[in-house]
């Protein structure tokens, strides 16, 4: 097997623009890519539950280069999402966790910024 290590996450947000506030200005994150796509072809319209016009991707990574691994935070602008952020027993993307040399001190630098 060739796998070498993991290249990215998808998380369908609610809100994209107050999901990336938080990952870039707040967490530091850089945007790496940032499209609208159209879901009505090619091969995009099966992996919807509900049908789909459009998508926005955004990749936000640390690190630069295209071998850094990348959350994608993706909604469907102008269209309701569906469902609520899960539990920690349902199927699914439960948490991410990052690593950081004081929990404290960005526990403290979170609140000061609103968090």
């Amino acid at each position: 097997m060739d796998a070498t290590g993991v290249s990215h996450i998808a998380v369908c947000v609610r809100d994209l623009d107050k999901s990336l506030a938080f990952y870039r200005d707040i967490l530091g994150m850089h945007v790496s890519f940032d499209e609208v796509q159209d879901t009505t072809t090619g091969g995009l319209p099966h992996i919807y539950k509900h049908a789909r016009q459009t998508r926005r991707t955004v990749h936000v990574r640390y690190g630069e280069g295209r071998t850094a691994p990348s959350l994608v935070l993706t909604s469907h602008p102008g269209e309701n999402p569906d469902g609520d952020p899960i539990k920690l027993d349902q199927i699914g993307i439960s948490h991410l966790s990052f690593t950081v040399g004081d929990v404290k001190a960005l526990a403290a630098e979170l609140q000061a910024k609103g968090v």
